[in-house]
């Protein structure tokens, strides 16, 4: 069974719309991302990343390909092409929204110019 914050993230997903989903990140929620050198921390600072990761991947392409829950966290795996370059990644959100990582990495192959 998908826990609720996963089920509100998805429909913000869907909707392109994260605003209903804003109302559970923790004032003291913190962002990770290999693109982003240093964790960010605060829920403006965090919803500010989200925000923008969702305007860039949340394409045609966008699809979950996995999940996976645990008590206090889950791993949301997804695919997403942009401009013909193939991305894999992963969400993990922990405790309540307290902790957002996006991990992604482009399929094996030659390097687009």
């Amino acid at each position: 069974m998908q826990p609720a914050p996963i089920t509100l993230w998805h429909q913000a997903v869907a909707a392109n719309n994260l605003q209903p989903f804003e109302a559970i990140i923790a004032d003291d929620a913190v962002f990770q991302s290999p693109a982003v050198h240093a964790p960010q921390a605060g829920k403006a600072l965090v919803t500010g990343y989200l925000r923008a990761a969702l305007a860039v991947l949340n394409t045609d392409s966008f699809h979950y390909v996995d999940e996976w829950y645990g008590e206090r966290s889950a791993v949301l795996e997804f695919a997403v092409t942009l401009d013909g370059v193939d991305i894999e990644g992963v969400d993990i959100i922990r405790s309540k929204c307290a902790s957002s990582r996006r991990i992604v990495r482009r399929e094996r192959g030659p390097h687009p110019r």
